[in-house]
Formats: C-alpha cells, sequence, structure tokens
C-alpha cells in the first residue's frame, strides 16, 4: 500500500529567493486515516508494508503524477474536447518492435498515424451518415513504460 500527503509544498520566490514551507501532512485526510486504523491495518495483514511519499519536488511521485493526470483529464474534458461522445483506443506492440519504437522517434510517429488513419477508415465505415469531410480528431499519449517500470511503449489516443 502507498499512501500519500495530500498537502502541497510552498516554494515562494522573490528574485534570487526561495522559501520553504514545510508539508503538513498530519492536516491530510489520508494521514489522519492511516493513524486511526494504522494498528488494526498492521494486525490484520502481515504482507504489505507503508511507504510515506514527499516529493519535495525531487521529480517522480506518484502523488503528483496522480494529480497531473487528473489536471491534464480535467482540461481535456473542459476545455478541448467538443461536447460529443469520446472513446479511447489503446494500442500496445509486441516485445519485439517496441525497442525500435522506442529508439525512433520519426519511426514511432509514422506507426503512431498509421494508427489513427485506421481508426478514422473504421469509424467512417461504422458513421455512414457522418458528412464527407468528417475527420477524426485525437489527442495521443505516449506512455513508455509498464506498471512494473519496464520498456512497455504504448499509445493512449482519445
Amino acid at each position: 500500500m502507498v499512501a500519500a500527503s495530500d498537502s502541497q509544498c510552498e516554494i515562494k520566490s522573490a528574485p534570487g529567493t526561495a522559501v520553504y514551507r514545510r508539508r503538513q501532512p498530519e492536516r491530510s485526510v489520508v494521514y489522519q486515516v492511516m493513524q486511526g486504523h494504522l494498528e488494526t491495518w498492521l494486525a490484520g495483514c502481515g504482507y504489505d508494508f507503508l511507504i510515506a511519499f514527499s516529493c519535495k519536488g525531487r521529480g517522480i511521485c506518484p502523488s503528483c503524477n496522480t494529480r497531473r493526470m487528473v489536471e491534464t483529464a480535467a482540461h481535456l474534458i473542459d476545455q478541448v474536447f467538443p461536447q460529443v461522445p469520446v472513446r479511447q483506443w489503446v494500442l500496445s506492440f509486441p516485445k519485439r518492435l517496441r525497442y525500435f519504437l522506442a529508439r525512433d522517434a520519426d519511426l514511432l510517429n509514422r506507426v503512431l498515424r498509421i494508427f489513427l488513419n485506421s481508426v478514422e477508415k473504421a469509424l467512417l465505415l461504422c458513421s455512414p451518415d457522418a458528412p464527407d469531410h468528417a475527420r477524426l480528431g485525437a489527442v495521443t499519449f505516449v506512455h513508455r513504460f509498464g506498471s512494473a517500470l519496464n520498456d512497455h511503449i504504448h499509445f493512449h489516443c482519445w
């Protein structure tokens, strides 16, 4: 189990200065729940352990990454996508191809273009009432790792 603080650290900077303000995880809901139920949880499960994350701007943080993901999704829904049904398409590749795609950005872009053209053709075939000038609009996120941080290049397209 991973627990992360909902608190944010504040760094206010004037030209040439920065002031660090300590995060206050004890005010977060996650901290309070864990504090109130930690003994019960530890007594019931002998195989899990608790890891507290506090990124302090060091790069990879599950809490910060999740926040960014949610903010990006909200931005896409509220500001980018029109008010029409949206579908996600995911394309994963065999392990033998991942090596080449991960190292050749031009090849990766060409494969993405082929994939999106195929999706567009399939959607147009399934939509006989669509106008002749109808086109697919897409936002794609290229994921480079799997859940085990293994090299697993794949596309998430909306």
